[in-house]
């Protein structure tokens, strides 16, 4: 099998992960199945010359003991999902990463990490990376993004109301900032 050179992901599919990262818990990891499919791509320039090319096309992730796959998706490999300050692979992902693929795998497995950060001042990060199984040295594939044009805007209310609330809370407050919880509790 030919290595893959990029990954697809449309912005709907990449819109459903901040959710399921932001609820996760400090210090734990989550893994999923990656559904998707591999993609072969012909491109005839102006010139004459013909340039083909390997992806995935990530469509999707489903719980890990969930076994059946939607129609047209296959088993692609593995979603990370965790909190953390760093986005960095654990040493369990770098060894899977490493694994050669057995001959009877029928797909080319990837990994596709994800790494949510919240900076002291209420900013959030979204971090991803997608990997290929098998591949020295380990190096992200490169990701082209579809349909972003809106997609994170449920996300982006949730954070300005929140922002907004603390805001109206500081300045009711006086000295108090935002995130600092009064005796009843309420932020």
């Amino acid at each position: 099998m030919a290595f893959l050179s990029v990954a697809y992901i449309s912005g709907t599919t990449l819109s459903q992960f901040p959710g399921a990262e932001f609820s996760c818990m400090s210090g734990r990891k989550y893994i999923c199945k990656l559904c998707g499919f591999i993609q072969n791509v012909h491109e005839i320039m102006d010139d004459e010359v013909t340039r083909e090319s390997r992806g995935v096309v990530i469509l999707g992730a489903t719980p890990n003991g969930y076994s059946d796959a939607s129609a047209g998706m296959q088993n692609m490999g593995y979603l990370t999902v965790c909190h953390s300050p760093s986005h960095k692979l654990s040493y369990e992902d770098t060894q899977k990463l490493q694994k050669m693929p057995e001959p009877q795998d029928a797909t080319q497995q990837v990994l596709m990490h994800i790494t949510g950060q919240m900076k002291i001042d209420g900013t959030a990060r979204l971090l991803y990376s997608v990997y290929e199984v098998g591949v020295q040295p380990l190096m992200p594939l490169r990701s082209k993004m579809e349909n972003l044009v809106g997609v994170l805007l449920g996300l982006h209310k949730a954070i300005e109301r929140l922002r907004l609330k603390c805001v109206a809370e500081s300045s009711a407050a006086g000295q108090r900032g935002c995130g600092e919880r009064n005796r009843k509790g309420r932020v």
